[in-house]
């Protein structure tokens, strides 16, 4: 009968693990072509070669929001980029006639006279700096990038500051940015974010030709890619505990996208901190260690010692560690019935625990036969508590595998390669 409980605790875990692979792996080939592609006046690239790039900047971009999809210069020239003074104000051409709007205007005359050309200084606080080319004797204000500027503040897309709170700050990093003169950070819809927001498989409302539309998207404007029953709060498009950051993986109470409670553990988790945990320049859900903003750890796959990889300076332990876990999880958290290692002799199996129920914060074992049982974790964990376990041996190339329990689902796993405990992890070699 003990083998019988067994296997269908094993087989409860196993056959969601299965789904939730296949679901994954439909969100990743839907996700690359989902989202509608930039135009290319606002993609950020030079596409016709002039070394000018996007609206308002390249003149083959006319006026119209930047929504052209294409660069190429206009014959005859706009009057904005032909190098004549049409208007005969001593100032040609965009971006000095503060009549231009951009360099792909068709006038250089009749145009209001906004804040970069109006001859006051309109930041507040007031920073002593005035207009794209002021009168003689005052200093230009470097924010504005055209003399018809209609804002002397920065923009929102190229201020170094993330003010959507999504951890993901400016053009290019931040999705809700068309370019680097967007004032806008807020990210895409759910339904036109390339993303599966709900967990269900299906992705936006014009998925592309490789993944499933989502049934609940009525429109690419709709903010939420979950049903209207029963949705949980990670996923209904709602900042539901009010902390400025909406559903998995933005908020940093939201485990998954199922997740029915968004309100932010006591501590924010390494990737939602603001600061640069692993020391890699990227911080929070722009470090490519994050999973998402609840994830509590930044480190990532790749490093470099002494300018060679590390593959090509150790071996592999061999035969190569194998880390099992079994048990059964519920509302609460998860029981486990099994943590064992398979490790080679004379190797070193430590174990990090984080976590209120945590039974230890570290337990050190070494192995002197094929299998060592961690027996101290085998009882009920709460729901949030994470296991780091390093399999080491001097001068090879060990195992690191990471649990992160959670509530009502399969404990989340990630394995890697390190060399000494408690070190960073890494990529594997390439077999």
């Amino acid at each position: 009968m003990v083998c019988c409980r067994r296997s269908v605790l094993l087989a409860a875990w196993v056959i969601p693990a299965l789904l939730l692979l296949l679901g994954t792996g439909l969100v990743a080939a839907g996700s690359a072509d989902a989202r509608a592609p930039l135009t290319q006046c606002e993609d950020g690239i030079d596409n016709d070669g002039d070394r000018q790039i996007d609206s308002p900047f390249d003149p083959g971009c006319e006026v119209n929001g930047g929504a052209d999809d294409s660069e190429f210069d206009l014959t005859p020239a706009p009057l904005c980029s032909d190098g004549r003074d049409n208007d005969g104000d001593l100032k040609p051409d965009f971006p000095l006639d503060p009549q231009c709007r951009a360099a792909g205007d068709t006038r250089e005359a009749g145009a209001n006279v906004e804040q970069c050309a109006d001859s006051l200084d309109n930041d507040v606080p007031l920073d002593g700096l005035i207009d794209f080319r002021p009168a003689p004797g005052l200093l230009a204000d470097p924010k504005c990038l055209w003399a018809a500027d209609p804002q002397e503040g920065p923009r929102l897309c190229s201020n170094g500051i993330d003010d959507d709170r999504d951890g993901a700050t400016d053009f290019p990093n931040d999705k809700g940015c068309a370019n680097h003169n967007d004032n806008n950070e807020n990210d895409p819809p759910q339904c036109n974010d390339g993303r599966d927001n709900d967990g269900d498989g299906k992705v936006d409302f014009n998925p592309g030709s490789t993944a499933t539309k989502d049934p609940d998207c009525d429109s690419g404007s709709d903010a939420s890619e979950a049903s209207g029953l029963n949705v949980a709060q990670c996923s209904d498009g709602v900042d539901n505990d009010e902390d400025g950051r909406v559903d998995y993986p933005n908020d940093p109470g939201c485990v998954a996208p199922g997740d029915n409670d968004e309100a932010d553990p006591s501590s924010p988790p390494a990737c939602a901190d603001g600061l640069d945990n692993d020391r890699d320049g990227r911080i929070d859900l722009a470090d490519p260690g994050c999973s998402s903003a609840a994830d509590t750890d930044e480190f990532h796959t790749i490093i470099v010692i002494s300018g060679e990889p590390l593959q090509e300076r150790q071996p592999l332990l061999a035969p190569f560690p194998i880390i099992r876990i079994r048990g059964s999880a519920d509302k609460r958290g998860v029981r486990i019935t099994l943590l064992s290692v398979r490790a080679p002799a004379s190797s070193m199996v430590s174990i990090y625990c984080t976590g209120r129920s945590c039974p230890s914060r570290r337990v050190v074992i070494k192995a002197g036969r094929a299998i060592v049982r961690v027996r101290r974790f085998e009882k009920r964990l709460r729901s949030g508590t994470v296991l780091k376990i390093y399999v080491t041996k001097p001068g090879f190339v060990g195992k690191y595998t990471r649990f992160r329990l959670l509530r009502n689902r399969l404990p989340q796993r990630a394995d890697r390669c390190v060399t000494r405990p408690g070190t960073r992890p890494h990529s594997c070699p390439v077999s």
